[in-house]
């Protein structure tokens, strides 16, 4: 980094001072042996590679460089950091292979979402046995998901939103019994959903993919955040899923192509949907609901935007359409 910090770094701290050790330098942190521990710079405007010499911090235990301008491939070097359990690359512009991370058995936090990657995920993924966040939000990531994904069974949060993945997801995922977190959204994956009816979700994202079939029941009581729009999936909702009272900020159940919501109530809207008071978006376009907007709409009181278009909707908005204070948007176009 010494050549970026008189020109390039927004803050040059006390960064290569010579009246100061190197663990009294601004943002590194040492241990009782005075070995570097942590390092964390964010948002300061470093530009170009990671160098080699990381490799010399063995004892480094957290890395935080995300929100900069670097750029390259990760050194090889970066596998003799054998005791680092927290890398943040996030919004930098990485690119290349990363095998040198899949021998840090330590890791349990790695973000390298906002990046270049785009080459296969590796099935040596599975070495990182210690693993509980992984993130790789809006990169290029081709190939498949690898079958050893499954083998992290400390995994709690997993983001691929925005890459180019495709093929079915890998069978096990219901081992994955520590996971909170699932998005796969915005990529090219087919085949059925997987049974996830095991694992306590709080946030699954699937939406615009390929995925075909039905939705595997039962979902966790736990979710707050579901998106499933943009598949072709056949929407066979009991009216059971009302019991999922957490369930609010978005609901998406907008098909694709010629698929549609299916309930028992026939071409109405689910009753479910009117017990989820929490909900702030709502979208049940293009479902061929065939009926009036019903009064229960008015309990949706956190109701922020509110999407009916493109169905058979007849009669004029209920009155109760008033009680929702925080609603900014409602379309009812094409009915």
């Amino acid at each position: 980094f010494a050549t970026t910090v008189d020109t390039e770094w927004i803050d040059q701290m006390d960064w290569l001072s010579e009246t100061k050790h190197e663990c009294e330098w601004t943002l590194v942190e040492c241990g009782d042996d005075f070995r570097v521990t942590e390092i964390s710079i964010t948002s300061n405007g470093l530009n170009g590679n990671l160098p080699a010499e990381i490799g010399l911090l063995p004892e480094l235990k957290i890395l935080n460089l995300r929100d900069n301008e670097l750029f390259g491939i990760l050194p090889d070097e970066i596998s003799i950091l054998t005791n680092l359990e927290f890398l943040d690359l996030r919004n930098n512009s990485f690119g290349g292979t990363f095998d040198g991370l899949c021998m840090l058995s330590t890791l349990t936090h790695l973000d390298l979402s906002f990046n270049a990657y785009e080459y296969p995920i590796d099935e040596a993924l599975g070495n990182l046995s210690a693993l509980k966040f992984l993130n790789f939000e809006s990169n290029f990531v081709l190939g498949s998901l690898p079958y050893s994904l499954t083998t992290l069974t400390s995994l709690e949060y997993l983001n691929f939103h925005s890459n180019k993945l495709e093929g079915s997801i890998p069978p096990g995922f219901e081992n994955l019994s520590a996971l909170t977190s699932i998005d796969l959204s915005k990529n090219f994956l087919s085949g059925s959903l997987p049974d996830l009816s095991g694992l306590e979700l709080e946030h699954l994202g699937m939406y615009n993919n390929d995925f075909r079939g039905l939705i595997p029941l039962p979902l966790s009581p736990k979710l707050t955040h579901l998106r499933l729009d943009g598949n072709i999936l056949d929407f066979d909702l009991p009216t059971e899923i009302g019991l999922l009272t957490n369930l609010g900020k978005c609901i998406h159940l907008t098909p694709s192509h010629t698929s549609y919501i299916k309930t028992p109530s026939h071409h109405y809207p689910p009753r479910f949907i009117f017990f989820l008071v929490h909900t702030e978006i709502l979208r049940l376009d293009a479902n061929k609901i065939r009926s009036s907007i019903p009064t229960e709409i008015g309990q949706l009181v956190n109701l922020r935007i509110l999407e009916l278009g493109d169905n058979i909707l007849v009669g004029t908005l209920p009155s109760e359409i008033g009680q929702l204070t925080k609603l900014g948007k409602i379309w009812t176009k094409k009915n």
